[in-house]
């Protein structure tokens, strides 16, 4: 997470992509063939996160903290920069992951993301 923090700190434009069949989806419903917006780094609860937002403005992210995740509390949400509530912020685009599940590029959920 330090690279990506450093480059958040400088408020330098981030960004990351998938590759991929595109019109097909992850099986945790990231887009293929996409780019995505990184919004912000943080930390929640001694957990790394990365908050993306899809430029579509809509997200079907599916993994975990997905929108609907029972994880979420109001306790956590007010962790989350900007006041944002991953509970509802998909029809703006915006989700939530863990930083290891975005660098893990093992997984069906993020390969090649």
């Amino acid at each position: 997470m330090t690279l990506l923090q450093a480059a958040d700190d400088l408020s330098y434009p981030m960004g990351a992509g998938t590759i991929g069949d595109a019109g097909a989806y992850t099986d945790c419903g990231i887009a293929n063939a996409h780019a995505y917006s990184i919004l912000t780094v943080f930390v929640m609860s001694n957990t790394n996160m990365v908050m993306l937002r899809n430029p579509w403005g809509t997200s079907t992210y599916s993994g975990n903290w997905h929108k609907d995740d029972t994880s979420w509390t109001d306790s956590k949400v007010n962790e989350v920069p900007f006041g944002i509530d991953p509970r509802t912020s998909d029809t703006d685009g915006i989700f939530v992951m863990t930083m290891a599940d975005f660098i893990d590029t093992d997984t069906t959920c993020l390969n090649d993301f």
